[in-house]
């Protein structure tokens, strides 16, 4: 078990390694070209708001992963602290899947072409951008008010069968009833999130398909730098969704076995479902900086 232990802490310190200064470097960069005036493009703009969601996500699920396994610092937080944790891990969780979501339907509804019904939305969007942020933050905070209510610091109990021992924190359910509303609750929510985002990606990549004669006369007309720009930003944004789809497909799909089939939360099943759930945050800042220009250029000046 100790080998096992060191394996899994290894893990999660490279996420660790790689999430933290990505997610840092994009969101310093975007910082500096708000605060200097400089346009951003409206996915650049919510591009920057995922990368503080998924710092938030890193330090509230990964690190205290980290902490525990490979330096061995336990009891860091109380049950209390552990409630706090919990509390700003499934937010963070939930808003970075809402995020994503809106990123892909914005971006699909900048590509709309004049006939489509989502081109009269182009002249609000930065509006009706703001309120689905807000839409999103109010229902996930109140929906993750459930699980840290059951949150503890220490194991009280050996029975494990409605229990997520993280080691740093537990979450015991204690019964079928509970957990299985905390279940459908989260599952509900994030299908109907996730059928938004593939649909949206889909739909981009008919539109990129449909018209790719047009996008290379585009790319050569010197005129059209911004609708390249938003292009290349299309590309990006599908790019993020299928890894997003694919991290909480197997994420959400270990959940439903342990639920529904083993009906018991084994550790060791429960530690790849977590680590599934802190992947995407580690991966996207390097799909980000590979596919932006400004961001590179920023990364050059630095190292």
């Amino acid at each position: 078990m100790e080998a096992y232990n060191i394996i899994k802490g290894t893990l999660f310190l490279v996420l660790l390694v790689t999430g933290i200064p990505g997610n840092l470097l994009i969101s310093s960069v975007f910082f500096f070209a708000f605060i200097t005036r400089i346009p951003l493009l409206l996915t650049e703009i919510i591009i920057f708001k995922i990368t503080i969601i998924n710092l938030l996500l890193i330090l509230t699920r990964g690190l205290p992963v980290t902490l525990f396994l490979v330096f061995d610092l336990k009891n860091l937080f109380g049950d209390n602290g552990c409630k706090v944790i919990m509390y700003l891990a499934r937010v963070s969780r939930a808003m970075a899947i809402c995020s994503t979501c809106i990123l892909v339907c914005i971006q699909c509804i900048i590509l709309s072409p004049s006939s489509s019904r989502l081109f009269a939305l182009k002249m609000k969007l930065s509006h009706y951008t703001l309120i689905a942020f807000n839409f999103v933050l109010i229902l996930n905070m109140a929906t993750e008010i459930g699980p840290p209510v059951f949150t503890t610091s220490e194991l009280n109990s050996t029975d494990l069968e409605y229990t997520f021992y993280f080691g740093y924190c537990v979450v015991n359910f204690r019964d079928y009833i509970t957990i299985m509303t905390s279940l459908f609750t989260l599952v509900s929510r994030d299908a109907i999130f996730v059928v938004m985002m593939a649909s949206a990606s889909a739909n981009i990549m008919v539109m990129l398909l449909r018209h790719s004669k047009q996008i290379k006369r585009v790319k050569k007309d010197i005129k059209s730098t911004k609708n390249s720009a938003e292009i290349k930003a299309a590309k990006t944004v599908v790019i993020l969704a299928s890894l997003y789809v694919i991290f909480i497909g197997f994420e959400t799909t270990i959940l439903l076995y342990q639920v529904t089939v083993s009906r018991r939360i084994h550790p060791i099943v429960s530690d790849v479902r977590h680590f599934f759930s802190v992947c995407y945050a580690s991966v996207f800042p390097s799909v980000v900086v590979i596919s932006n220009k400004r961001i590179q250029s920023c990364a050059k000046c630095l190292f």
